[in-house]
């Protein structure tokens, strides 16, 4: 096939969860890819236009305006298009108490009623996203995200050389709402009360209108930091917490666990449907600061960091093969054929 029968719009500048995901797979996804982040937004537009009337498939990942716009654009040429969904905004928007949500709802639903196929990056969201918008059923798969495996065996030699001395704990997204973050910062407060002494480090950039983190001897906020000191960080502490009220995917769990630290995630994580989880590594009810307290308590005296990774297949998330699978998705698209025993 053809490199410009598929072209990928997505995010390629910024250090987030979609962007990051979208980097892994140009490495290994040898078609054509539009940075709609660039500061060079002009010619990311341009060679759009240059690159359309040849393509047979356009993906977009993420729903923000420039991607909507040209969505829009390649729906008018009638060319197949593939949404690769990292949240979905008709929840997110109004539990994060976005500005203007219904702006944002408004763009994403033109894309879901009108896209070829909604591709979601975790088989646990996207059966969660069905039982929001069953409409969209016939339409809808996942791509569960990959792992980058090069930096994995990097970490792994690193963290040999760091000490998880302290009961230090990490979370990140900072003070979102649906992060869950200050149940985790209360329920660490509850446990220095009961003199089980543990720190919390807050990671992440702090929402205008996000929840209250008052920082104290035991929580302290870091805000955004580069993805090598968050290594750092991870690397000398012993367990990380994924409280989110809902996870796409939840990348952080990996690099957790690659940093040597004991996960504690919610059920509500994507990231779930790769890993086997036992009762203890689980928060069934993210506002339970109870159960959170616990199971902080729990696994900061017991090991899951190598059960847990023991659990992942990490050749079948490659992002080789992820990438692999996204080419096979599209291709039997363009030939109308069915995809979803790709998985």
């Amino acid at each position: 096939m053809k490199k410009n029968k598929i072209i990928f719009c997505g995010d390629l500048t910024q250090n987030n969860g979609p962007a990051n995901v979208n980097k892994s797979l140009k490495k290994y996804f040898n078609y054509t890819f539009i940075d709609t982040k660039s500061k060079k937004r002009i010619y990311s537009i341009f060679c759009f236009f240059k690159y359309l009337p040849q393509s047979s498939v356009v993906i977009f990942s993420s729903n923000y305006r420039i991607n909507n716009y040209l969505f829009r654009i390649a729906h008018l040429f009638r060319k197949k298009t593939i949404y690769l969904m990292h949240g979905y905004s008709g929840y997110e928007t109004v539990i994060n108490k976005t500005k203007n949500p219904n702006r944002a709802i408004k763009l994403e639903n033109y894309i879901l009623k009108h896209v070829s196929v909604i591709l979601i990056v975790s088989e646990r969201y996207k059966d969660w996203f069905l039982e929001q918008r069953p409409e969209y059923k016939h339409k809808t798969h996942f791509l569960t995200n990959g792992i980058d495996i090069e930096i994995f065996n990097n970490i792994k030699i690193k963290k040999e050389n760091e000490s998880k001395v302290n009961n230090d704990i990490v979370v990140c997204g900072a003070n979102r709402i649906i992060k869950g973050n200050d149940k985790v910062a209360q329920a660490v407060s509850l446990l220095n009360k009961e003199n089980h002494l543990c720190n919390l480090a807050v990671y992440g950039y702090m929402y205008p209108k996000g929840v209250d983190i008052t920082e104290n001897e035991s929580i302290k906020v870091y805000g955004r930091v580069s993805q090598e000191e968050l290594y750092r960080a991870l690397s000398k502490s012993k367990l990380f917490v994924l409280n989110s009220l809902m996870e796409s995917f939840g990348l952080s769990v990996i690099d957790a666990l690659m940093c040597g630290c004991n996960i504690l995630v919610t059920k509500n994580a994507g990231i779930t449907s790769i890993m086997t989880l036992e009762n203890n590594d689980i928060i069934f009810d993210p506002n339970n600061i109870d159960e959170i307290k616990e199971k902080i308590k729990y696994n900061l005296k017991h090991n899951n960091n190598e059960r847990i990774l023991k659990s992942i297949d990490f050749e079948h998330y490659s992002w080789q093969n992820v990438a692999k699978r996204l080419e096979i998705i599209s291709e039997r698209l363009i030939n109308n054929k069915d995809f979803k025993d790709v998985r």
